[in-house]
């Protein structure tokens, strides 16, 4: 399971892209494409808010049946010109030559949205005071629809194996089966909740920007 004291995903330095997925013993490869990667607040209303970086069209993206992963070259000028309101930010405009890797493990997303035809959006559970964290997925090989049932029977799947390391009673696992065998979404808007996501909570948007440098801290101290 990820780190409490790290942010949602996990955004750290890497010395170079690295060159096709990289799995873990045992871990299934269900998606592999391209897209533009960012992370953004989202409210209830879905209304766009505050974003924290992007990741540009080049992003290689890799759907697995335990993670989301993705990697790719900070955007200086979108990750400069943002306000100061992410105290990392200033650390990723130093050293924006170097690529971004990150990750969103199965356990968080509490609500999958297809929000355009080529736009899918993974809302974790923690409420800020400017909304929720989101990692959007948009562009390139997206697809909207197809990706979305790609993450939805991944996610579900993956709950469903761990129910007993996450809590779920029978009621959210029968919840989650039905995911599995669910209708399709189509290219176009639509949502489904995800039961059973873990809660990394923060009671102010100060704090979960100081959990994430310490994240990409300790991640550069390690190699």
């Amino acid at each position: 399971m990820a780190d409490h004291s790290s942010s949602y995903f996990r955004l750290t330095e890497g010395a170079r892209l690295p060159e096709g997925p990289r799995l873990h013993e045992g871990e299934q490869l269900l998606w592999h494409g391209r897209a533009s990667v960012a992370e953004h607040l989202y409210s209830e209303t879905m209304t766009r808010s505050a974003v924290r970086w992007t990741l540009p069209p080049s992003t290689t993206v890799m759907v697995t049946d335990r993670r989301l992963t993705f990697a790719g070259p900070m955007d200086r000028e979108n990750a400069a010109d943002r306000g100061r309101a992410w105290s990392h930010r200033a650390w990723i405009r130093r050293r924006d030559s170097r690529a971004m890797v990150g990750q969103l493990l199965y356990q968080w997303p509490y609500h999958l949205y297809v929000h355009s035809t080529q736009e899918v959006l993974l809302v974790c559970g923690a409420a800020l005071a400017g909304g929720r964290p989101t990692l959007a997925l948009s562009g390139g090989d997206v697809g909207g629809g197809f990706l979305a049932n790609i993450l939805r029977r991944a996610i579900a799947g993956f709950r469903i194996q761990h129910a007993d390391v996450l809590g779920l009673n029978e009621t959210k696992i029968a919840t989650l089966g039905g995911l599995l065998n669910g209708p399709n979404f189509q290219r176009k808007v639509g949502s489904v909740p995800l039961p059973g996501a873990l809660l990394l909570g923060f009671q102010q948007e100060r704090e979960y920007a100081d959990a994430a440098l310490a994240a990409v801290h300790r991640s550069r101290t390690l190699h």
